[in-house]
């Protein structure tokens, strides 16, 4: 089986005024990572030490937000890969907490369709 390059996201979040900077590996992203087959070839960029290469190369990019805080910047970045032909899966506490604005922001916009209010599912393209 050929290889899959998946690149592995965990977004900054800001911290509050005065808060301890801590950096800890994030369990969520390590957790995912354990589970993927051996053909899959994972680069893990916590945000919070690093910055993201962008120009990486990569089949897939995932996003692992536990923190609400995180979900806009997750966004974000999902935009910047979907402007770049890339497939974006989003994880992680976060983003079944903000299910709906996940569903908006994400998997619609890939797709280059607004969702509508107005119909029950949301769809403008049936």
């Amino acid at each position: 089986m050929d290889t899959i390059k998946l690149k592995l996201i965990y977004p900054k979040w800001n911290k509050l005024p005065g808060q301890t900077t801590f950096n800890l590996p994030p369990h969520g992203p390590v957790a995912f990572a354990a589970t993927l087959p051996e053909y899959v070839d994972i680069s893990f960029t916590d945000e919070n030490v690093e910055s993201i290469d962008f120009d990486e190369e990569c089949d897939l990019v995932a996003l692992s937000m536990m923190l609400t805080t995180q979900v806009k910047r997750g966004w974000a970045i999902a935009d910047e890969y979907h402007k770049r032909g890339k497939t974006v899966l989003a994880g992680g506490i976060s983003t079944m907490l903000h299910a709906e604005e996940m569903v908006t922001a994400c998997f619609w916009a890939s797709r280059k369709v607004v969702p509508s209010r107005s119909s029950k599912t949301g769809r403008t393209d049936v």
